[in-house]
């Protein structure tokens, strides 16, 4: 789809956000909103390197947004801005593993950390 859309005024870059955006069903307020609450509202760890445990916990302890690496526990400690996202990126993480894995029972809150 991305192909037959692309012309030289809009990049294949373009075309994909904007797609995703209308997937998700992201709109402009929802983009003021995030930009006004101060961007990122929180981190989330995916994984890390077992020898690198402290650095986890020296930035769960030193960041000023806080640090999520359990969805179903640390869910709780957002505000409802950083709790829209969060709901975005969980919302994103499907439809990726359903476009691009085939697996649409694959689910965010089933997946633990990577610990390599």
């Amino acid at each position: 789809m991305v192909a037959a859309i692309k012309t030289k005024r809009y990049a294949y870059t373009r075309i994909q956000r904007v797609l995703v955006h209308i997937l998700l069903n992201i709109t402009r307020c929802d983009f003021e909103l995030f930009q006004s609450s101060g961007g990122a509202g929180y981190i989330r760890v995916l994984g890390f390197l077992r020898d690198k445990r402290e650095l986890v916990s020296e930035l769960a302890e030193k960041s000023r947004v806080p640090v999520i690496m359990n969805l179903k526990k640390d869910r709780e400690q957002l505000g409802p801005v950083a709790a829209k996202m969060l709901d975005l990126d969980i919302t994103a993480a499907h439809v990726y593993n359903i476009g691009c894995n085939g697996n649409p029972g694959a689910s965010e809150y089933s997946a633990g950390l990577v610990i390599v």
